[in-house]
């Protein structure tokens, strides 16, 4: 009895195990490209995934994922594993149809600057957006930025840097700035952390929420009870997220808010939150 009850235990496990392999992501599924800063002569590859049936006609959102340290290279493919697949599922339906970006950091950098000038790779990245808008029929106030770990920190980074630029937010178990907090209230934000999480305290997520709402923000938080580093398995399985996601909207500029940090401090433009 027991042995047949680690037998179906093992089953389950090597079923699971095979499933994650068998769906995980197909770097040929996405479009190869590289972006090279004409200045300095930096490089950044990048994998772009564009919507089944692509209608020029028709705009489309546009989701960047930002990877974790493993990911970290310059072969523009580890950043496309199996970490991305339930992204890459959502933006393959119809409902969620929307280009999904996943720029590859080089070795031994950040996407986090917490310096007053973005990451050399963010910097990039979101020169690489630029030119995707110029080339394909992307709606520029349907912009999505997420990512886990060393990415969370660099969702998190990117809109105190751009500010008003992503319609939608969703930092996963990564390190935060809380003294920025009040330059991020307008932000649509949903964050996610596992409170066993002993590679980033989930320490950081709690405190930058509780920074946000003192601040008169209004972010959503999920944290998952016994998990650890590894919640986005969970966050990018929420069955709302998406939902939630994709019916973010920056307004037309007309309706756009200057919003400035005292007087002769940072201005930036906002939006009000669309559900």
């Amino acid at each position: 009895m027991i042995l047949r009850y680690i037998m179906h235990c093992g089953l389950v496990i090597l079923i699971i195990c095979l499933s994650e392999v068998a769906f995980a992501a197909d770097p040929n599924e996405f479009l190869a490209g590289g972006y090279t800063e004409s200045d300095t002569g930096l490089h950044l590859p990048y994998r772009l995934f564009v919507p089944l049936g692509y209608d020029p006609s028709h705009n489309y959102p546009l989701v960047l994922f930002l990877h974790g340290a493993g990911e970290r290279g310059v072969d523009n493919e580890l950043q496309v594993n199996s970490n991305i697949n339930h992204l890459l599922t959502h933006v393959k339906m119809q409902e969620y149809s929307s280009f999904l970006l996943a720029p590859q950091t080089p070795p031994n950098t950040n996407w986090a600057s917490w310096g007053e000038t973005p990451s050399d790779s963010i910097r990039m990245t979101l020169s690489v957006i630029n030119q995707l808008e110029n080339e394909f029929s992307i709606d520029p106030n349907r912009l999505y930025i997420t990512g886990l770990s060393l990415g969370g920190a660099g969702t998190w980074n990117t809109i105190r840097h751009y500010r008003g630029r992503f319609a939608a937010a969703v930092p996963i178990c990564g390190v935060t700035d809380v003294s920025q907090a009040p330059l991020l209230v307008n932000q649509a934000i949903w964050a996610f952390h596992g409170d066993s999480d002993t590679t980033i305290s989930v320490e950081f997520s709690r405190e930058m929420i509780a920074a946000l709402r003192a601040a008169g923000g209004d972010p959503l938080y999920t944290e998952y009870r016994g998990v650890g580093h590894a919640s986005w398995n969970w966050a990018y399985n929420e069955p709302l997220l998406y939902e939630w996601m994709f019916n973010q909207a920056i307004p037309e500029p007309s309706t756009l808010i200057l919003f400035c940090m005292g007087s002769g401090g940072l201005c930036a433009y906002v939006r009000r939150r669309r559900y």
